[in-house]
């Protein structure tokens, strides 16, 4: 009796430990999903839209700007197919891949924007700050979802 109470305390003790702590987290997959590059000439600062299909929990948004002889930044706007804003940030630097995170790292870091639900057409607003000069300009916008 005392060998079946044994087995039945450390099976309970194995199943409390693992309880504790949710593996499936770790092991969900993450999506990259990018937005048609921005292109911009020499003298142009029309802002530029691109569009995706897009499913799953945004949480991480990565901009890419390219090297330009103006040093113009870029402002960045994504919003949902009933045109509800979902991110936007502005400023963005040249000559940078700039990662924002909807996550925080505890005390190293506070999250950039709230994380949000992607269902369907997203529309990505690509601005200039102004005209980019010889070089043009390129940014590129890169999603990481979860599901």
């Amino acid at each position: 009796m005392k060998a079946k109470t044994v087995m039945i305390l450390m099976l309970l003790a194995v199943l409390v430990i693992g309880a504790s702590h949710d593996y499936r987290i770790e092991k969900l997959p993450v999506a990259r999903l990018d937005f048609a590059q921005g292109v911009w000439a020499s003298a142009a600062t029309a802002a530029l839209e691109k569009t995706m299909n897009a499913n799953g929990r945004c949480t991480q948004v990565a901009v890419a700007v390219n090297d330009n002889t103006g040093n113009r930044t870029a402002t960045v706007t994504i919003t949902d197919e009933n045109g509800a804003t979902l991110f936007t940030k502005s400023g963005i630097a040249e000559a940078a891949t700039t990662t924002y995170f909807a996550e925080s790292n505890k005390a190293t870091q506070d999250a950039d924007f709230n994380p949000f639900l992607a269902c369907g057409v997203l529309t990505a607003t690509l601005t200039p700050s102004g005209d980019p000069s010889t070089t043009g300009m390129t940014v590129d916008v890169y999603l990481y979802l979860k599901p």
